[in-house]
């Protein structure tokens, strides 16, 4: 079965942080009136994808089994976008249902807020995968191609054969 959460968990990445961004400029700067409101969709757009990422984290979850290297950092890393999600997820949903709350202040708040959650929840998914290799399809060629680091006939333009 395919594991979309590598592809998944970047839309709310990208979303949360371009959000903040431009509703940084907004608060600091007047936003030209036809992109006020796209830190408002962006956030939103960021929450659905969040909740899209933890589905698809838990599923991950159980492709890779409990006996995997790093195991106890896949429940650290779970347990902080869980919190990122929650927070991103419900501050939309106020923001969206509570006229009071439908400020850029708010908004900032919110977003700065889930972007260091999200931060540190995403430094650990990397690290499951960087240092762990999590997700990551171990393949005998490419073992083979790195078997020896210290192999320096690629470093000039002589002729050579793999």
């Amino acid at each position: 079965m395919l594991d979309i959460h590598p592809i998944v968990v970047h839309f709310p990445i990208v979303l949360v942080v371009l959000a903040l961004f431009l509703q940084i400029l907004g608060v600091v700067k007047r936003l030209p009136m036809k992109m006020s409101d796209a830190p408002l969709w962006m956030m939103y757009f960021a929450a659905i994808a969040a909740l899209i990422g933890v589905a698809s984290g838990y599923r991950a979850t159980e492709i890779i089994g409990h006996d995997a290297p790093g195991h106890d950092l896949v429940h650290q890393h779970r347990n902080i976008m869980l919190w990122f999600t929650g927070l991103l997820t419900g501050g939309s949903i106020l923001h969206l249902l509570v006229k009071k709350v439908q400020t850029p202040i708010y908004r900032l708040v919110l977003l700065t807020c889930s972007a260091v959650i999200m931060i540190i929840g995403a430094g650990k998914g990397g690290k499951l995968v960087y240092e762990h290799g999590i997700g990551v399809m171990k393949s005998e060629t490419a073992i083979e191609k790195t078997s020896n680091i210290n192999d320096r006939s690629h470093l000039d333009d002589s002729p050579h054969t793999h």
